[in-house]
């Protein structure tokens, strides 16, 4: 059985450790988030809106297309890899790390909770088996 100092060490090593796993888990991650961010903004500008017109008491619904630049010029992104390689090669590979410091800051420590958690849960149920 661990004593109260040796679980508060365990407990700040699994804090610390998770922690850096969800960093290293953002840092590979991040290019597929930023690709898959930009498919979906791209469906998103290409879809139809509705909304609701109100007219002297009567409610109709209007179907508006939101005229992009996307949609004047065509889709030039077609398929994951091909928006990859277009984004490599128009703004370089820096391009593929955008969003990496939101996705630290939400990663790490939801990691590290998250992983904490499941190790107090394990040490309690095992505690109560004794």
């Amino acid at each position: 059985m661990a004593t109260r100092s040796q679980r508060k060490e365990n407990t700040l090593l699994h804090l610390f450790t998770s922690g850096c796993g969800g960093k290293v888990s953002a840092i590979f991650t991040c290019p597929l988030e930023v690709i898959k961010t930009r498919l979906q903004s791209l469906r998103l500008a290409l879809c139809t809106f509705y909304y609701l017109q109100v007219h002297l008491g009567t409610i109709t619904g209007a179907r508006v297309i939101i005229k992009t630049g996307l949609q004047k010029e065509g889709t030039k992104y077609k398929s994951f890899v091909q928006m990859a390689l277009l984004v490599f090669l128009e703004e370089g590979y820096l391009a593929f790390s955008r969003g990496l410091f939101a996705q630290l800051v939400w990663k790490i420590p939801n990691t590290a909770i998250m992983l904490s958690t499941y190790e107090l849960i394990v040490y309690l149920l095992e505690d109560r088996r004794q």
